[in-house]
């Protein structure tokens, strides 16, 4: 089936709007029950077709349905919560193995100041970036503490990012929390409800519901 206004081609038979323009597909339907089942072949540039439906998702933010800031910030405290929980995991067998890099007089795992405690905060350090990079970059498209809210960030198709846009996007962070974590408000006025780091990586929040995974489907089947 094929849309009026957009002339994308819609495999689900029981849409009842296009996914990417929004445009009513009820008189479409109608037309395809009446015409017989043999069509001639769509010839159309699959190139300029892609082109067309990007244009369609950038001129329609109302169709995709943006995760919030509410929801984001929601995501990033459980991000937090599971990090920290991992890391003391880590000071644990850290400690364990290295005994002399945790302090005997504190009670939380606060390492000493010697050698051993640059490369502890090195580790750290990666640790924490690699949890912000690989997620969004791996099949689940998201972290831990988006995956349960049922968030995922994609590029301006609905696809996986690449591991290098998720590196960019991780640092472009550093620009969003520099004033005030500012850069991050930005989602409650943008109309992709997009952070300042989503903004210059290209990137997009959304909820993964089935319009999305039929986006994805549609996107597939066809390129």
């Amino acid at each position: 089936m094929e849309c009026p206004k957009c002339g994308n081609i819609i495999s689900n038979q029981e849409c009842k709007a296009c996914f990417f323009c929004g445009a009513s597909l009820v008189a479409e339907r109608e037309n395809l029950n009446a015409k017989p089942k043999n069509r001639p072949p769509n010839n159309t540039n699959p190139k300029k077709e892609s082109t067309n439906n990007t244009e369609a998702i950038q001129n329609s933010p109302n169709l995709i349905n943006y995760a919030g800031f509410k929801l984001r910030a929601s995501a990033l405290i459980l991000d937090s919560l599971i990090l920290s929980a991992l890391l003391y995991g880590l000071a644990i067998i850290m400690a364990t193995v290295f005994p002399d890099m945790v302090s005997e007089t504190s009670e939380a795992f606060i390492f000493s100041e010697n050698f051993e405690n640059g490369v502890v905060t090195i580790i750290a350090i990666v640790f924490i970036a690699g949890y912000f990079i690989i997620f969004p970059a791996s099949a689940m498209q998201g972290t831990p503490g988006k995956i349960a809210h049922g968030i995922i960030i994609t590029d301006e198709m609905g696809n996986r990012i690449s591991i290098g846009r998720s590196f960019f996007r991780y640092i472009s962070e550093f620009a969003s929390g520099a004033v005030f974590f500012i850069g991050y408000f930005l989602a409650l006025v943008t109309p992709r409800k997009q952070a300042l780091h989503d903004l210059i990586a290209g990137t997009y929040v959304i909820k993964r519901t089935k319009e999305e995974k039929h986006f994805k489907v549609e996107l597939t089947n066809r390129y």
